[in-house]
C-alpha cells in the first residue's frame, strides 16, 4: 500500500483529502473541509503538473492556511453583523424592544397581554384598557415590558 503512495504521491493526497472530508462529516467542526479541498486540490496540481514533494508540501501548507485564514475572516464578519443587528436568535423578545404594540388583555396590577403581530405575549406595565397602544421597553424573562404610548 505504502509503495502505491510512494509511487503516485497524486492519489496520497486525494485519499488523505478524502479522509479529512470524512472526519468533517463525523465531525461537523468546519476545518477538515479545508484540510480535506487543500490535499485535493495538491493531488490534483500533482497529478497535472508533477511537483517535488517539497513543493507539494509547500503547496499543501499554503492552500490550507489560506483557506483557514479565509472561512476565519468572512466568519468573523458574520458574527459582526449579527451583533450590529441586535437580533438574537434565541432571545426573540429583544427584537421588539421599541417597537409599538396594542394591549390585548388588560394590563391589571401590572399584568396583562400584548399582541405583537399575530402573537399575544404575557406583558408588564401600568394598568391599562384592551387596545391601549403600548411601547415595548424592556424583556423580563418571557415577558414584554411595556409602557403606554404617547401617540
Amino acid at each position: 500500500m505504502l509503495e502505491l503512495f510512494s509511487s503516485h504521491p497524486d492519489w496520497g493526497w486525494i485519499a488523505l483529502g478524502v479522509a479529512f472530508i470524512l472526519i468533517e462529516v463525523l465531525l461537523f467542526s468546519a476545518v477538515f473541509i479545508w484540510f480535506g479541498s487543500s490535499a485535493i486540490i495538491t493531488g490534483l496540481l500533482t497529478m497535472a503538473i508533477g511537483m517535488s514533494w517539497q513543493t507539494q508540501i509547500a503547496v499543501f501548507s499554503v492552500l490550507a492556511l489560506a483557506s483557514l485564514a479565509g472561512f476565519k475572516f468572512l466568519r468573523g464578519n458574520e458574527d459582526s453583523r449579527e451583533r450590529t443587528d441586535g437580533y438574537q436568535l434565541n432571545k426573540r423578545a429583544t427584537h421588539y424592544i421599541g417597537k409599538s404594540v396594542e394591549v390585548s388583555n388588560e394590563i391589571k396590577n401590572g399584568r396583562g397581554r400584548v399582541y405583537v403581530g399575530d402573537t399575544s405575549w404575557k406583558a408588564s406595565g401600568p394598568d391599562c384598557p384592551e387596545g391601549t397602544k403600548v411601547k415595548v421597553v424592556d424583556v423580563d424573562g418571557d415577558r414584554l415590558v411595556v409602557e403606554i404610548s404617547e401617540n
